[in-house]
């Protein structure tokens, strides 16, 4: 089945640390606690003369997930950490309603400094380890100016640098409308082609959000291509951009000159048979040779073995007719496998495909109903229920 798809110090650091963690991570009935625990943090920094730093993470982040360990595991952090008041927010947990509409986060992890008045006065976006989280700290502390006083200083700078940092903190913020402007005057003023990627982000999340169209993107896309590429991998990220507004338009002819150029990008640096997403666009759209997509799918198993994954490259076999027996293996093996019951289901399903196919309708049948027994409410298989019991039918097969 096809998947749809941011000064005093402190006795015991340590013990505000997971006692503040531990209140916000748990999981709470009562909406706002998230709001209180932050509370107790901006009361606590009055107390010492210090700033708050909210650590505003998910569930699933990855970096998250690796900011935590490096603050359980070393001391690095928790030293650097310890003339502050540190709290984290999970920000999908329904608690953190109020803290979400005071500072929206639109990437995380973020840290978010504020003084004890509620203030902010910077963020931290994203976490690559431990010495560049603490060289962002530190620049962060060393002038931590309010974010009106932070604006109007950006807006008195005549360089491509004040738009930008104007645009970048809307972005952060999740008002990517907002920052359109700020980042075409910052281009406008000279700034680095990757602001360009910036502002395709922006029109990318205004095509969901209905204020901007996949003209507009393309428009900032090909500017963007004709530039210099002045970052690493800069046209493999355009590609990827555009790549989501062709799916977003549906619109392919959106992905070309982007997959090609990418394409030569990849070649150039030997990283084109590690690019297995660039591989199968390349070989789907531009090719038209389903075999070598169907490998590209096959190789980014190495790299993500679980039933979602196994389920895209089955499907992509069964609907093209490619790879037919590799594709039934690594979907029964799928099958076998733990993962959530909606995307075991969608795995089951398209191995019932491929056994149909091969003229197995007993056996496609019994899939289906294993598919029914994981997703009950889903009205599809029980749609091909029917199909199979009628092909069964038909065929003079018993039921």
């Amino acid at each position: 089945m096809r998947s749809t798809t941011i000064s005093g110090p402190t006795s015991s650091p340590i013990k505000a640390i997971a006692m503040l963690a531990a209140a916000t991570i748990a999981t709470a009935s009562a909406d706002g606690y998230a709001q209180e625990a932050l509370e107790r943090a901006l009361a606590d920094a009055r107390e010492r003369s210090t700033f708050v730093l909210v650590d505003a993470f998910t569930t699933w982040c990855g970096p998250c997930k690796a900011f935590q360990t490096d603050l359980q595991t070393g001391t690095e952090l928790r030293d650097a950490l310890a003339d502050l008041v540190f709290v984290s927010v999970d920000i999908e947990d329904s608690t953190s309603s109020v803290f979400n509409r005071k500072h929206p986060v639109s990437s995380v992890p973020q840290f978010i400094l504020l003084d004890p008045d509620g203030v902010e006065h910077g963020r931290i976006t994203g976490y690559g380890g431990v010495e560049s989280f603490l060289a962002a700290l530190a620049e962060a502390l060393e002038d931590p100016l309010p974010v009106d006083e932070r604006l109007a200083r950006a807006r008195a700078d005549r360089s491509w640098e004040g738009p930008a940092a104007i645009a970048s903190h809307h972005a952060r913020r999740k008002e990517y409308e907002q920052a359109v402007p700020h980042y075409m005057e910052a281009l406008d003023r000279g700034a680095p082609a990757e602001q360009r990627l910036d502002l395709l982000w922006a029109y990318l999340v205004g095509m969901g959000d209905g204020w901007a169209t996949a003209a507009d993107a393309k428009s900032v896309a090909e500017g963007a291509l004709a530039g210099p590429a002045e970052v690493d991998r800069y046209r493999y990220r355009l590609y990827f951009l555009m790549k989501q507004v062709a799916d977003r338009a549906g619109d392919d002819s959106l992905r070309q000159p982007f997959i090609e150029r990418a394409v030569e990008e990849a070649r150039a640096t030997d990283r084109f048979d590690r690019e297995t997403e660039l591989r199968f666009d390349y070989a789907h759209f531009v090719m038209n040779d389903h075999a070598a997509a169907a490998r590209a799918r096959r190789d980014a198993l190495d790299l993500r073995r679980n039933p979602y994954a196994m389920n895209l490259y089955a499907w992509y076999c069964f609907e093209h007719r490619v790879c037919l027996e590799e594709a039934e293996r690594i979907a029964r093996e799928g099958c076998g496998m733990d993962g959530s019951p909606g995307h075991l289901a969608m795995l089951t399903d398209t191995l019932a495909e491929l056994v149909h196919l091969r003229g197995e309708t007993a056996e496609a049948l019994r899939l289906i109903q294993r598919c029914i027994e994981l997703d009950p409410e889903n009205e599809y298989y029980r749609n091909q229920d029917t199909r199979f019991h009628n092909t069964m039918a038909d065929e003079g097969e018993p039921r």
